[in-house]
């Protein structure tokens, strides 16, 4: 018997916004092996506009904060506006004080991870908004 609230990685589809290549090539190689979709875009405009096209599945946005063009704080507060709070929005950054955690969070952002990315983190985050 299938459990109906098992978690099926290849279900979902993640945008990861994020501008740093190696940062980037990092987390879509961990979240592949954990069968996700990845999308990946490189600036928070880009995501914002992945976010709002009907034709791309986005069930959760992981969020650089410091990117060109469109940081993630500006990013989330337009996708907030457009899109609601259902989509989960987790902060990806290298700032781990208590205030950047705090922003985020005011911001309309789920959640804070910080840079380097955890692998057991992430995969307890991810499957915390998921599921």
């Amino acid at each position: 018997e299938v459990d109906s609230f098992e978690h099926n990685p290849e279900d979902y589809s993640i945008l990861l916004a994020e501008d740093n290549d190696l940062n980037a090539r990092i987390a879509v190689h961990m979240l592949n092996q954990l069968g996700y979709q990845v999308f990946r875009v490189e600036n928070g405009q880009q995501a914002l506009e992945a976010c709002l096209k009907p034709e791309i599945q986005v069930d959760l946005v992981l969020m650089d904060i410091n990117m060109p063009v469109m940081d993630g704080k500006e990013a989330t507060l337009l996708i907030r506006e457009r899109l609601g709070d259902n989509l989960p929005i987790i902060a990806l950054t290298a700032n781990a004080y208590e205030e950047d955690k705090r922003e985020s969070l005011e911001i309309g952002m789920n959640h804070h991870l910080t840079k380097p990315l955890v692998k057991e983190e992430l995969v307890q985050t991810i499957q915390y908004y998921l599921t």
